[in-house]
């Protein structure tokens, strides 16, 4: 990409270290289990479209699908693994830490701003 382009978000999604959780997910599909489960509706999911992230997946099967407890527990189980797979270690001399997505919230806490963080 060159410094004349912009990034879109599908470049953001795309490029996500550790892959996007929809790709992760779908590679999870041979799986015997709620993780394999999900994974196999969310390929098969034709109305799904580009969506990536573990927010906007969750939020589709919400307002087109209206999962049952149970696949909410399947994709909450899949998301806990992926973060755990895909955690970045944390290095001991500093605090900095790559944020991961939560369901409290879909993409994390937001950090407190105030208008001092503004540049001028």
């Amino acid at each position: 990409m060159t410094p004349a382009q912009k990034w879109t978000a599908a470049d953001v999604m795309y490029n996500e270290p550790g892959g996007s959780f929809r790709s992760w997910l779908v590679v999870q599909t041979d799986r015997q289990d709620r993780v394999g489960d999900l994974a196999r509706d969310v390929r098969a999911d034709k109305c799904l479209g580009q969506k990536r992230t573990p927010g906007a997946i969750l939020r589709h099967m919400q307002a087109a699908h209206y999962p049952c407890d149970g696949a909410i527990e399947s994709f909450k189980a899949a998301l806990d693994e992926w973060k755990r797979s895909t955690a970045t270690p944390v290095d001991a001399s500093t605090s900095l830490a790559k944020p991961t997505p939560t369901l409290d919230g879909l993409l994390g806490p937001t950090p407190a701003r105030s208008y001092q963080d503004e540049p001028f």
